[in-house]
């Protein structure tokens, strides 16, 4: 299933490098080429003749878009990476999720790969735009080790700015329990994702049914309800597990509050809002039978 998901439209041909026939083909498709992508390390690359200097002196134009797992420089630009290394874990991510007195959650496969991906396929548009302008290509770097760190970079970045590291708390201590997760009375859970908690303060309590929270001065204000985070989650917690899903989706968009379900795989393959914005390509397997694949979440309205 990955390899059909990733691989959707391509044609493609096998090359050993370690021969020089199959470096002398790869090296005659380069020099016609617009765009080369590679995920070798750099020395691998120099080795094999297809760094980007060499394949550069046949080909002025080419864009050169190289993948790494840590990056071109530094001690550690050798090193073997998959986006479960160099994104997730390196970059800070998992570090960052999961609860306090639980082991960090791992994530699922290509997720690194698919949003790094995106990132270079931008890179590589601006580049053969350039290219227009200038005539003549250059070479991209993109590492899944800096992707990782991009990803998570307004943490990175209030790290860098106030000293303030963040570190998992968990759901109990969220500081806006606006901005938390409930599980339902069907087992099903929730995420409320109102991030300006004042704005949808009173509108809130009207959804779950207790408009005299709205004048508790333990919870008057958001710095406040910070300070009694921990009372308010317990008080929310048996509320929201007094109801199905469907019922809270009725009140809480019924009083304008923001949220999202949380939904399973299975869940999300026939999701209604999926199948209308057309997220599953109809395609055919070589034995004739259809499947729909996943597409990538950049729709062109005119190619």
């Amino acid at each position: 299933p990955a390899f059909q998901l990733d691989n959707r439209g391509k044609r493609g041909i096998v090359c050993d490098l370690r021969h020089p026939e199959g470096q002398a083909v790869v090296q005659a498709l380069a020099a016609r080429a617009d765009v080369v992508v590679t995920n070798l390390r750099r020395r691998k690359l120099a080795a094999l003749g297809m760094d980007y200097e060499s394949l550069r002196a046949r080909n002025p134009r080419l864009v050169y878009a190289s993948l790494t797992g840590y990056g071109t420089a530094g001690p550690e630009q050798d090193r073997a990476a998959f986006d479960y290394a160099a994104f997730w874990a390196r970059a800070g991510i998992m570090a960052s999720l999961g609860e306090p007195e639980g082991p960090p959650p791992t994530q699922r496969p290509g997720m690194g790969d698919h949003m790094t991906g995106l990132g270079l396929a931008g890179a590589i548009a601006a580049a053969l735009y350039a290219r227009d302008r200038s005539g003549t290509g250059q070479e991209i770097q993109m590492s899944l080790f800096h992707a990782g760190v991009w990803m998570l970079g307004s943490d990175i970045q209030a790290a860098i700015t106030t000293g303030y590291c963040h570190r998992p708390m968990g759901r109990h201590a969220a500081p806006n329990p606006l901005f938390n997760f409930y599980r339902t009375r069907d087992g099903r859970w929730l995420h409320l994702i109102m991030l300006q908690p004042d704005r949808h303060w009173t509108s809130f309590c009207r959804a779950i049914g207790r408009e005299d929270l709205s004048a508790d001065p333990r919870f008057a204000a958001a710095p406040v309800r910070f300070q009694h985070c921990r009372e308010l989650i317990a008080i929310l917690d048996p509320i929201f597990a007094s109801r199905t899903l469907e019922e809270w989706a009725a009140a809480l968009d019924g009083n304008g509050c923001y949220w999202g379900k949380v939904q399973s795989v299975e869940e999300v393959s026939d999701d209604p809002q999926a199948l209308a914005t057309e997220a599953f390509a109809p395609v055919e397997l070589p034995d004739g039978r259809p499947l729909r694949m996943v597409r990538s979440p950049v729709r062109f309205a005119a190619t």
